[in-house]
């Protein structure tokens, strides 16, 4: 049986072009997340302890909220990831958090997809190290959506 070899993403891969399948499979050198925008390959380092701390806070908070008011949020995730679906090629940011009013709790487990549904709300924490992700790409994907 052929097997196809894993592409391992770096740093240095920024603004490659990537078929949507093969960064579906890659893997990446740690210390970094990968994105694919606009079917390039995107970038940016984890984020510091005091975003790390911050965005923890306020999905400690965004949890609390939805416990008492499960008819608002559905669901909550800081592992998300968002498929604008109107844009000429794959683009799937991932939000520090996301929060989904409409959830297919129904569906096994398995049956559930990101490209399936759409968030209501999106979350960046503003990052030293890419404040122009977060304050003007991130906030255009996110009308989009």
């Amino acid at each position: 049986m052929l097997t196809a070899n894993r592409v391992r993403l770096t740093p240095k891969d920024h603004g490659r072009q990537v078929d949507p399948e093969e960064f579906e499979h890659s893997t990446g050198a740690e210390g970094y997340q990968y994105e694919i925008i606009d079917g390039r390959v995107y970038v940016t380092p984890l984020p510091d302890q005091s975003a790390d701390s911050l965005e923890r806070w306020l999905f400690s908070k965004l949890f609390e909220y939805s416990q008492t008011h499960p008819d608002a949020i559905q669901y909550l995730s800081s592992k998300t990831r968002v498929f604008v679906h109107d844009r000429p090629k794959a683009t799937c940011p991932e939000p520090d958090i996301a929060v989904y009013d409409e959830y297919p709790h129904r569906l096994p487990r398995r049956e559930r997809r990101w490209q399936d549904i759409s968030p209501i709300l999106v979350v960046e924490v503003l990052s030293v190290a890419k404040p122009e992700t977060d304050l003007v790409r991130s906030v255009a994907l996110s009308v989009e959506v």
